[in-house]
């Protein structure tokens, strides 16, 4: 329901937007990136697509392809075409904009290092481990310096980079770094945030390849218990979000019965 009066709100934002300004006016911009968001939360990534293409367009005309905005949006389209598996697609877009925030920011900036962070994800998802974990290593340090070890970046940038190192073989240092994440997450979040039951998962999975059944299992169990809560709180991005971070189960599990809470 959320989704809905938001993507209303938003198409009617839009609707004026379009009568009063001209087709080529930054704002429009801004309000298709806005519907681009909800809708791709709400697993509609054709119409994310569209959205976010749009708004490129628009940006590039306006601003040109060096602006942070124009950044912005090909940041957004490339996490709506990764999210439907056009790896192909979205990794130029990515480079592109990573190019353009090193040379308005420099390296030692946040949205610098978020670049690289979307960057390493999209050539990890190809198998690219090496490459995948130097972005991501960089990435963290500069978070690191400037966020602290307490933010929702660094602990996305850990729990990526634990996922490199698990799929390279490392199981001891992936553990580290997701046991990490994971306490940055319970510190960050209250019970039922999709960010804490994928850590839960991910700690649990490492564990399971190493043979630490018992506490692979009660992490298995914590994890499916925020899930069965994220059924009340936003269902459709968390299911995309679990099946996008391989916990089946997990995504399983939001596809069940849709009860009240007791």
């Amino acid at each position: 329901r959320k989704y809905g009066e938001a993507k209303e709100a938003g198409a009617l934002a839009l609707s004026i937007q379009r009568k009063q300004l001209a087709a080529g006016d930054a704002e429009i911009a801004t309000s298709l990136d806005l519907l681009g968001t909800i809708t791709h939360d709400d697993g509609e990534l054709d119409a994310s697509e569209g959205y976010y293409r749009e708004a490129l367009r628009i940006r590039r005309a306006a601003l040109g392809d060096s602006s942070e905005e124009t950044a912005e949006s090909m940041m957004n389209l490339g996490v709506t075409l990764q999210a439907k598996g056009q790896l192909v697609e979205s990794e130029p877009l990515y480079r592109a904009a990573l190019n353009v925030r090193r040379t308005l920011h420099g390296d030692e900036h946040v949205e610098t290092a978020w670049a690289k962070n979307s960057l390493a994800w999209c050539v990890h998802q190809q198998g690219r481990y090496a490459e995948a974990e130097s972005l991501y290593r960089q990435a963290y340090a500069t978070q690191r310096r400037l966020l602290g070890g307490r933010h929702q970046d660094v602990a996305g940038t850990l729990n990526n980079l634990a996922g490199v190192r698990y799929h390279r073989g490392d199981d001891g240092e992936a553990e580290r770094l997701w046991r990490e994440a994971l306490e940055v997450y319970r510190a960050l979040y209250p019970r039922g945030h999709v960010a804490v039951a994928r850590a839960e998962f991910n700690v649990g999975r490492v564990l399971l390849r190493i043979g630490n059944l018992n506490e692979a299992e009660a992490l298995r169990r914590s994890g499916l218990s925020h899930v069965k809560h994220l059924r009340y709180v936003g269902g459709g991005v968390a299911l995309a979000e679990l099946t996008r971070w391989e916990i089946p189960e997990a995504a399983a599990e939001l596809l069940g019965p849709q009860t009240s809470p007791g």
